[in-house]
């Protein structure tokens, strides 16, 4: 009886030799016993898993690219490429500190040109001197370029019937920067007598003495005059004397002396800067201060 089938349970294992298999099974077989790797494109991407590539299996590159970046480059191969952070633009730092370091021992010159605002308690040293050659619209004239004074404290006096003679120690000196100018002298005095005292200002220079701002309208040229006697309060009491003059007619830029001058009348002794009744006495014994003051007014 011949067989017709033979079922997979009925043949023993490994007993089916390479003699008992079809020609077309052994040339298939050999051919796949002879590949040694995949063939091109036998691997696509969709063939491998997400996270499966491992460091190692990444081109490790030479001393040439080391510690460069692979860089992406819009389809073509990727390159090794380094970062390059000198031209780095401050609106990419977009957070945390840049270390001390960093920065050059000296830093360059900064303009405050667009700071405003700042707080005063934030300003420290010395700020530059302030020109002011640069102010336009300012109102001409006027301005009080210099200040001279002398202060008289000490107790002076003159006795009898005299001509004009200085007060001593009641002048100022004073050099104007311009003939243009003007020169406003104040005088301020503490005067005692018992008679009769006139006063005058005078000006000095290189040149020529002269006196200034007085008047004639009385017998005497002076700008004041006094009168006191032992049984009236010139006498026991101190006269303020105030008077002020703009002298306009500067010849010279030479220095300028501005001297107050006295005169008595009458027979009598009077005094500057005390009483004429007592120097030391318990009462009606005062003492006072005298001044001269010049200031040079710009044309």
């Amino acid at each position: 009886m011949a067989l017709t089938k033979i079922i997979t349970d009925g043949i023993t294992d490994d007993a089916v030799t390479e003699a008992k298999l079809a020609n077309a099974i052994n040339t298939a077989r050999a051919a796949n016993t002879a590949k040694t790797g995949l063939g091109t494109n036998a691997v696509q991407t969709s063939h491998i898993a997400d996270e499966q590539i491992t460091l190692a299996k990444l081109e490790h590159g030479t001393s040439s690219n080391d510690g460069k970046f692979l860089r992406a480059n819009n389809g073509a191969d990727p390159t090794f490429e380094t970062i390059d952070l000198t031209a780095l633009s401050a609106t990419n730092l977009t957070s945390g500190t840049v270390p001390d370091a960093r920065f050059p021992a000296t830093l360059p010159a900064a303009s405050a040109a667009n700071l405003t605002s700042i707080p005063a308690a934030n300003i420290t040293g010395t700020l530059p001197a302030i020109s002011g050659a640069n102010l336009t619209n300012l109102p001409g004239g006027g301005k009080i370029l210099q200040v001279k004074q002398t202060k008289l404290t000490s107790a002076v006096s003159i006795t009898g019937v005299t001509s004009y003679t200085n007060i001593s120690g009641l002048s100022v000196d004073i050099t104007p920067a311009s003939t243009n100018n003007k020169i406003l002298v104040l005088v301020q005095m503490q005067v005692s007598n018992g008679g009769e005292t006139v006063f005058k200002l005078q000006k000095s220079t290189s040149a020529a003495t002269t006196d200034i701002g007085n008047s004639t309208a009385g017998a005497y040229t002076s700008f004041f005059g006094i009168f006191g006697s032992t049984a009236r309060s010139g006498y026991y009491d101190l006269e303020s004397v105030a008077f002020n003059f703009l002298e306009d007619d500067l010849q010279s830029t030479d220095q300028h002396t501005f001297k107050v001058q006295w005169s008595n009348i009458t027979n009598i002794t009077a005094y500057l800067n005390r009483t004429a009744y007592s120097a030391t006495g318990t009462h009606y014994s005062y003492s006072g201060a005298s001044s001269i003051t010049v200031m040079e007014v710009s044309a």
